[in-house]
């Protein structure tokens, strides 16, 4: 129905506004006589009924009254509305003096003001309304609706309300909201109750019988979702977030902007509060090239280059799906100025990165290129050292080569007393990166931990046996780690990378370690089900190369903090270049002859040299990007 007469809108608005604005003028005379007009004067009435309906539909067209769509009317369209009738009123009280001097009834004046923006803002109204509730169609039983709290009693809160009202397929029910101003307590909002302070969520959500918990609050603190969503342990809720968007200040919301309550909502890490002059002063302009670009990482840090306007981003990776999807990707987000090349090619190809080198010239390299699958690199050493520590000195040795003036690595917290072939061969490719300090080319090295819902790690697994229906499986109930978000990390890894003078192992504040069964009992609690009723957690036994714990700073390493917020920085010393260049390429050389047995032997030694301590027998399954 409403579909046919949105095909007709202009034509049917056109045709109700003047017979709104024809029964306003006569009801004005109506009522100034009581109903019982002078023959004199419903001479004059119909004598003015056409100068006056001509005046305001004119001035009323030119300001766009009768351009809105009834069925969506709100406060913007009863502003233009007043202002619109006004402005018509006014011309047509000038017009009339003119017309018919002093003589014309002034209360008329009024009372067909008065009329006419009532109908015209009634007639909306009533459009708006009964569109709403036709294809709202029967409504739900109260016991089978989504009830739904809403904390934040404010503009979003407000904003909230309406866009749950027009999820009119789910049909929920607002049961009210919760807000720590204690000015706004049991007061109303569109009609629903604030029920109490946030610290009060347990006892509102039994006793309104609350099924979703929606937040809507600028700017939320992390703080706070984890103190709501930990004080509503053992209820059976389904949290959801409503982010500050752009949108918003015009209006235009809708459901899509209501996402679920991710893990990084729970970390407790409040972002870091960066000054982005200093890596627009680096990249700006310049060529900058990402190895390993379609991975997490990699593609992450290529999505935050692209604002700083480098002249030339070239995207590195042996991987031909991951590298074709990142171009297609920065394609979109990208600008004019910026040149994308995508380059097919390992780190471990020699002849491949001197003449991507020698042809593009780049100024700033991110190294992010590696196997990082801790089991998969147990069973494949071999791969893991030509991979990882050739690919790290064959990148060293072609930046040096073409004058490249930065090389940023991207290292791992398992590079910390490794315990693993991963571990291991990031811990040497720390040291080559940090060793060639003196070549010409600022070398650095950014160390850190897990990133959540990177490829192949422990979230990504998670949700996949939470849709399967379970169990979620964790190796050792003790066992933790430390996590940052994928953009939180990138962020920081382009602020150290703009750092130092050459040789630094730059380590991001990880914050607190987390424990991997409390991450599985929160991905429970936020998919809306209970650990053990409707999901178990299997616990699988600790496996080869894995660590109970992760460090991200080695005993006896001296770190100091830097001018920026989360970066710590260690210079590393102790560690004569041309020693280590003869013992990796022994290592390399076994590993190029497949020699695993010998290959594993140099790796191990190498660690013990140049490590304060022995590597322990256990490491770590989950991978860090």
């Amino acid at each position: 129905m409403f579909r046919q007469m949105l095909k007709h809108h202009r034509i049917l608005a056109l045709l109700a506004q003047s017979s709104l604005v024809v029964a306003a003028y006569i009801g004005a005379f109506l009522l100034r006589f009581d109903f019982s007009i002078p023959s004199s004067y419903f001479g004059m009435m119909m004598l003015t009924l056409p100068l006056c309906y001509a005046v305001k539909m004119l001035v009323m067209d030119w300001m766009k009254v009768n351009r809105g769509l009834w069925h969506y009317a709100g406060l913007f369209d009863l502003k233009r509305i007043v202002l619109g009738v006004s402005v018509a009123s006014l011309v047509n009280v000038l017009a009339l003096l003119l017309v018919w001097g002093h003589g014309f009834p002034r209360s008329v004046y009024i009372i067909d003001y008065v009329l006419c923006l009532g109908f015209l803002l009634g007639i909306r109204m009533v459009i708006r309304v009964l569109r709403e509730e036709l294809k709202r169609g029967p409504s739900a039983s109260v016991s089978r609706r989504r009830r739904v709290l809403i904390i934040g009693a404010g503009d979003v809160g407000e904003t909230a309300t309406r866009i749950l009202e027009r999820d009119l397929d789910a049909s929920p029910l607002i049961t009210g909201f919760l807000d720590d101003n204690s000015a706004k307590q049991k007061m109303l909002i569109r009609g629903y109750p604030i029920l109490g302070e946030t610290h009060e969520v347990l006892r509102v959500v039994k006793e309104q019988q609350v099924t979703d918990l929606l937040f809507a609050i600028s700017n939320v603190s992390k703080t706070l979702v984890r103190q709501v969503v930990d004080a509503c342990e053992g209820e059976k809720l389904r949290f959801r977030i409503l982010p500050v968007f752009h949108d918003m200040l015009t209006g235009d919301t809708a459901m899509d902007n209501i996402r679920g309550i991710q893990l990084d909502d729970l970390l407790g890490r409040e972002p870091a509060r960066l000054d982005t002059s200093i890596v627009k002063k680096d990249v700006a302009g310049r060529c900058v090239m990402v190895t390993g670009a379609g991975g997490s990482i990699g593609s992450e840090l290529c999505r935050q280059i692209m604002p700083f306007s480098p002249s030339r981003i070239i995207l590195l990776d042996v991987a031909e799906t991951p590298l074709f999807e990142i171009e297609r990707e920065l394609d979109v987000l990208g600008n004019c100025e910026t040149g994308i090349v995508p380059a097919l090619c390992s780190v471990t190809d020699e002849g491949g990165l001197n003449d991507i080198m020698s042809r593009w010239k780049p100024d700033i390299i991110y190294h992010a290129a590696a196997y990082k699958h801790v089991p998969m690199l147990e069973g494949h050493p071999v791969t893991a050292v030509l991979n990882n520590v050739w690919g790290t000195q064959n990148l060293l040795n072609s930046a040096i080569k073409h004058k490249v003036k930065r090389l940023v690595m991207i290292s791992t917290d398992k590079a910390v007393r490794p315990a693993n072939v991963m571990g291991a061969t990031k811990r040497i490719a720390e040291m080559l990166v940090s060793s060639a300090k003196n070549s010409g080319t600022v070398t650095t090295a950014v160390r850190f931990g897990n990133v959540l819902g990177s490829n192949g790690s422990v979230i990504p697994i998670f949700k996949r046996q939470l849709e399967a229906g379970g169990p979620l499986t964790v190796t050792h109930p003790e066992m933790t780690r430390f996590f940052m978000t994928i953009p939180e990390a990138v962020e920081l890894v382009m602020h150290a990378g703009s750092l130092g003078d050459g040789g630094e192992v730059y380590i991001l504040d990880m914050g607190e370690p987390v424990k991997i069964v409390d991450l599985a009992r929160k991905m429970i609690k936020l998919a809306g089900k209970m650990e053990e009723v409707d999901i178990a957690i299997e616990f699988t036994g600790m496996r080869p190369g894995e660590k109970m714990y992760e460090e991200l700073v080695a005993h006896g390493e001296q770190v100091s903090a830097t001018d920026v917020d989360k970066i710590m920085v260690h210079r590393a010393c102790g560690v004569q270049a041309q020693v280590l260049l003869e013992e990796v390429a022994e290592l390399l050389s076994l590993a190029r002859l497949q020699d695993e047995p010998g290959a594993l032997n140099k790796l191990w030694a190498i660690i013990r040299k140049y490590d304060l301590h022995e590597p322990k027998t256990t490491g770590d399954i989950y991978e860090q990007v």
